[in-house]
């Protein structure tokens, strides 16, 4: 909704309350589904600015900084996934702290394959 204001004051257009509220919840549902596509944002912007009756033309001037604001997306994607992940290895009890803390640190050859091979044999056949 960043994007939308900045090209609506850009183009000199005063947007309404009705109109604010209808931009935050249309960009919400469509980052949604695109944030894990590379160049995707070019497309949601002109869905945004089309729907808001913004000019078209405007969201040329983003396509411009789209890379570089791609990787703070990026890196706010991969940080909230990971952020979620432990949250439920945490819920789980999965977390070895000794490792997580630095502790202790584990390498391949302490590993048995063979203490893991009835939970691999389980998720093959779940696959």
């Amino acid at each position: 909704m960043i994007v939308v204001m900045f090209l609506a004051q850009s183009g000199d257009i005063e947007l309404s309350f009705g109109a604010i509220v209808l931009g935050m919840a249309l960009a919400i549902l469509l980052n949604m589904g695109t944030i894990t596509v590379p160049g995707g944002f070019p497309v949601v912007a002109t869905f945004l600015a089309t729907s808001l009756d913004l000019p078209l033309e405007a969201v040329g001037l983003l396509i411009a900084v789209d890379w570089f604001a791609g990787i703070f997306r990026t890196f706010l994607n991969v940080n909230g996934d990971t952020f979620v992940a432990m949250l439920v290895a945490n819920a789980d009890d999965e977390i070895d702290r000794e490792v997580y803390n630095g502790t202790r640190t584990v390498v391949a050859e302490e590993i048995e394959l063979a203490d893991y091979q009835d939970v691999l044999t389980r998720a093959d056949q779940a696959d």
